[in-house]
């Protein structure tokens, strides 16, 4: 791999070895789990099962940092409370830390549906 280079293992991978070149400093990023048994959609900084849940997100998201209609017009959804474990009034995206930048708002939404682009994944090898 080259620096700033993503890499996607195939479905069933058990083992990841990985090592630097030399005296090069190495930082790794790894993210896993169990496949979602569901098609997913990705926008932004917001991943949901529907185009609606995603315009749900992006109006909580909106609300919570303060650029955007209020926290009463955009409540969390109910499946996102449920598995997170949140409270009707929680804070779905904060709280943000004192020290750090403001928050960024989300861009506006594409003039059209989003839609999944299904559960594509690499074979194994």
């Amino acid at each position: 791999m080259h620096p700033r280079e993503l890499a996607v293992l195939p479905d069933h991978v058990d083992h990841l070895q990985v090592q630097a070149a030399g005296d090069e400093d190495l930082r790794v990023m790894l993210l896993g789990g169990e496949p979602l048994g569901e098609d997913i959609l990705m926008w932004w900084n917001f991943v949901g099962r529907t185009h609606d849940e995603i315009v749900q997100f992006r109006a909580r998201y909106q609300a919570e940092i303060g650029v955007e209609g209020t926290l009463a017009e955009a409540p969390i959804p109910p499946k996102a409370r449920t598995r997170g474990g949140l409270a009707a009034d929680a804070e779905q995206y904060g709280p943000f830390a004192p020290h750090t930048p403001a928050a960024l708002p989300a861009p506006a939404l594409p003039n059209g549906r989003l839609r999944s682009r299904g559960r594509i994944g690499l074979p194994k090898d």
